[in-house]
């Protein structure tokens, strides 16, 4: 098992987007309590060229929805 992650949709928050990637890769609906942080990193892309990366993480507590 894994944490759901995704990419914002355009004009998305990070907020929203938390929400949404639990929804679609979990079948939860949930909200967030409180963030704990962020971990920033860089890598190099297939033609090596830096990609920038941050990872947002949140508390979240389930309010509806089943998994699937």
């Amino acid at each position: 098992m894994a944490l759901p992650k995704g990419k914002p949709d355009l004009g998305e928050s990070v907020e929203e987007t938390a929400i949404r990637e639990v929804r679609e890769e979990t079948g939860l609906e949930a909200r967030i309590l409180e963030p704990l942080g962020e971990v920033r990193y860089w890598f190099p892309d297939e033609d090596g060229i830096r990609v920038d990366k941050v990872v947002t993480y949140f508390l979240m507590e389930a309010t509806g929805g089943a998994l699937e």
